[in-house]
């Protein structure tokens, strides 16, 4: 939780009061490699913190993972809003693998 609190910090100047808050809405999930953490047609709906590894974002073509198309990538000690909000007509195309 020190590297959120950093971040936060660093980038937007917040309190160790706001942090006390902050921290205590959050929780701690872990994946293994190559997991597959959202599923097409998943909605996203709180922020994400990648404290280590990589996050591949992708639409499967077929059945086939080795056709899938990424279209994004998250790298560790980054913050991730949710965008299915913003792009709800792609709902049911997109996926999220570790």
């Amino acid at each position: 939780m020190d590297e959120i609190y950093l971040y936060l910090q660093t980038h937007f100047g917040i309190t160790h009061e706001d942090w006390e808050i902050i921290a205590s809405k959050m929780f701690v999930q872990q994946f293994k490699k190559k997991e597959i953490i959202l599923y097409p047609g998943g909605q996203e709906d709180h922020l994400s913190f990648l404290s280590k590894g990589v996050l591949r974002f992708f639409i499967p073509t077929d059945e086939n993972k080795e056709t899938d198309i990424t279209y994004d990538f998250m790298f560790e000690k980054n913050l991730r809003v949710p965008t299915n909000p913003l792009l709800p007509e792609h709902l049911p195309y997109m996926g999220l693998r570790h």
